[in-house]
């Protein structure tokens, strides 16, 4: 008995710190190629049980497209992370984390993509539960919202 308790801590202390890592990630993961790569690089080929876990690795992959010097490469990482992350939040449409998520995708896509049509629904739906989060996501909300330009002053009070 006391060995399945001590699996059971070891399995879910490993994913949670895991979701810590792979945010601590996000966060940085725009500022530079090789910040981009490393994203991409926590997350293995077969896909997670986890939608949250899901939208990153969409993230990852929609970043690695951004980074892509052949277009062709840029056309279907694109297309292959938009339509994971799109999926992921199909499964848990009210997941805040995950809106933020698409919305910094959103906020930083290329034009030619026409990728923006949920920027104010994402906005509203993080602005509306973010005292709901736990302390991690209400971080990663504030520290994005420090440097977007979606969010307003009276939201930015609100975090």
């Amino acid at each position: 008995m006391k060995l399945f308790f001590i699996l059971i801590t070891f399995v879910f202390g490993q994913s949670v710190s895991d979701l810590g890592t792979i945010r601590a990630h996000f966060k940085v993961a725009n500022s530079s190629k090789e910040k981009a790569n490393a994203f991409y690089d926590l997350f293995s080929e077969e896909p997670s049980s986890s939608a949250l876990v899901e939208a990153y690795r969409g993230a990852a992959i929609t970043l690695k497209a951004k980074n892509s010097n052949d277009l062709l490469h840029k056309k279907k990482y694109a297309t292959e992370g938009l339509t994971l992350l799109e999926k992921s939040i199909s499964k848990e449409p009210k997941n805040v984390e995950m809106r933020l998520i698409r919305l910094s995708i959103q906020e930083h896509a290329p034009k030619i993509l026409k990728y923006s049509s949920n920027i104010q629904e994402d906005r509203e739906m993080i602005v509306a539960g973010y005292k709901k989060e736990s302390k991690a996501v209400q971080e990663l909300i504030k520290d994005y919202s420090l440097q977007s330009k979606v969010f307003t002053d009276s939201d930015k009070q609100t975090f």
